[in-house]
């Protein structure tokens, strides 16, 4: 799990592929959304950024006071039809 200090901007990265594997966009959307270690949402189903074909980055700036411990990111890919991608991460934010 990477740590972060609570003054950093955190760059959450990622891809997205299909069922062969291959890099895909999902063509309806593709949020974020993470919890931190209350369990209160700071960010609820924000859009990411694609770099490149299945290629996304998010930038998350802490609270002023931000509470430290364990944070969880889920991304949530939509694709026309029923294809729905999750990936669940965490992170460590510090004081």
């Amino acid at each position: 799990m990477a740590t972060f200090q609570s003054v950093e901007t955190i760059v959450i990265k990622g891809t997205i592929k299909d069922e062969g594997g291959v890099l895909v966009t999902p063509t309806t959307s593709t949020k974020v959304t993470i919890i931190n270690p209350d369990g209160t949402v700071v960010v609820n189903d924000s859009a990411v950024t694609f770099d490149a074909v299945g290629t996304f980055r998010y930038l998350y700036t802490p609270a002023a006071s931000p509470v430290t411990g364990s944070y969880h990111v889920r991304i949530v890919g939509i694709d026309a039809g029923p294809r729905v991608s999750i990936t669940d991460s965490q992170f460590f934010l510090t004081g």
